[in-house]
């Protein structure tokens, strides 16, 4: 691991999550308030906001824009949040970018996120980008990209997850997701559940921004976020209507592990399904698309609907096995057993000592495998899939 990953990577265990937009502003002060110097669209929901964040970029840049995508969380590499016309930046220059931020603004006790999110502002504006399609971490409200005015705002869809921070009823969640939702800028969100629909509409109105809703597809969650990815780029380039439709039919999400086919016979699929709403739609899914016999691997931070997570799960798996891996937040084997009263003899648990033998022993079996969970988890399959050195 590069000397700047691991600074980065203490930062979060450290300074962990601070929800409030004052020293992230008092921040971009003192490095010359770069959020007023470049066209954002800011993107919020539960579920598919850095699909959606990639194929609004995606079309805009085979529409000609040089565009920039800041994402989270990232699956090996920090370098993964800033991309400019699909390449990321360098850990030489993320480096030098970090330092910069420290230097400048020493005295703010910045979180991670907050950092990384003024790395990209200043990356972006040096970079001279037509475009940053800017993707929210935790929220949106008090989230530390909520200091820019966008173009348009875009809304995924919106569930229940991170209710420590966001709140213990969906109202409490959409109200702090519709937190982006600007004056008099436009709004994009898809078809919600009434009650979150109602918020989003009266919160537009509100604003005396002009929404639009956005049916969901009929295909798998990526064919929804492209949709909604499409209407998004029609409003800020409408005289290219045709173009972008074509474009549209072509695209493929960058992003990794979602929906991710690492191999098709016998089957390694990669979904960080974390939460409910996300579980669901990859085991509807595996249902149309691969049946109900699939060795699942799965792993997961804590969250209170896990042993809900690991009953669905097995309406689609042969077999699961649960997997501890190295996070401040996963949840350990004893957990499992303990706190979430999770046991079936159709489940077996993977010991963190074993999981990186575990994985290459069973990805090398005849079986058709689907990984899932945690995207931290994810990275760290990546990681043994790919063969990296350990860090």
């Amino acid at each position: 691991m590069k000397p700047i990953e691991q600074e980065l990577k203490q930062l979060s265990v450290k300074r962990k999550v601070h929800l409030s937009l004052d020293n992230v502003f008092r921040a971009a002060a003192l490095l010359g308030n770069p959020q007023n110097k470049l066209r954002f669209i800011h993107i919020a929901g539960t579920n598919g906001k850095g699909t959606t964040a990639d194929f609004i970029a995606q079309l805009l840049e085979q529409s000609g824009y040089k565009t920039a995508l800041y994402t989270s969380p990232h699956f090996i590499s920090y370098t993964e949040r800033f991309v400019i016309n699909g390449k990321q930046v360098s850990s030489d220059r993320l480096g030098k970018l970090y330092k910069q931020v420290e230097t400048k603004t020493k005295g703010i006790n910045l979180t991670e996120f907050e950092i990384l999110t003024l790395i990209g502002l200043i990356y972006f504006l040096e970079e001279k980008v037509d475009y940053v399609v800017w993707e929210t971490g935790l929220g949106g409200r008090l989230d530390a990209t909520n200091i820019v005015t966008p173009l348009i705002s875009v809304i995924t869809t919106i569930s229940f997850d991170h209710c420590e921070f966001l709140g213990n009823n969906l109202l409490d969640i959409a109200r702090e997701k519709a937190g982006i939702i600007k004056p008099g800028i436009p709004v994009i969100f898809f078809r919600q559940q009434p009650v979150v629909e109602n918020l989003l509409v009266k919160e537009s109105s509100a604003c005396k921004s002009i929404y639009k809703v956005v049916n969901k597809g009929t295909g798998n969650f990526l064919q929804s976020n492209k949709r909604l990815a499409l209407e998004a780029a029609t409003i800020l380039l409408p005289d290219n209507r045709r173009q972008l439709r074509e474009i549209s039919r072509k695209l493929k999400t960058r992003i990794k592990g979602r929906l991710q086919v690492i191999r098709k016979k016998p089957l390694l699929l990669l979904d960080s399904a974390h939460n409910m709403e996300g579980i669901n739609n990859l085991v509807n899914f595996i249902k149309k698309k691969y049946g109900n016999n699939l060795m699942i691997i799965y792993a997961a931070t804590r969250r209170e609907e896990i042993k809900k997570i690991v009953k669905n799960l097995q309406q689609v798996a042969e077999k699961i096995f649960i997997c501890e891996f190295r996070h401040d937040r996963a949840v350990s084997i004893g957990e499992y057993v303990d706190k979430y009263a999770i046991s079936s003899p159709q489940l077996e648990f993977v010991p963190g000592r074993n999981m990186k033998s575990f994985i290459k022993k069973i990805t090398g079996a005849n079986k058709n495998i689907c990984i899932t969970g945690s995207i931290y988890f994810l990275g760290e399959v990546m990681m043994v899939l790919e063969q990296k050195p350990e860090t």
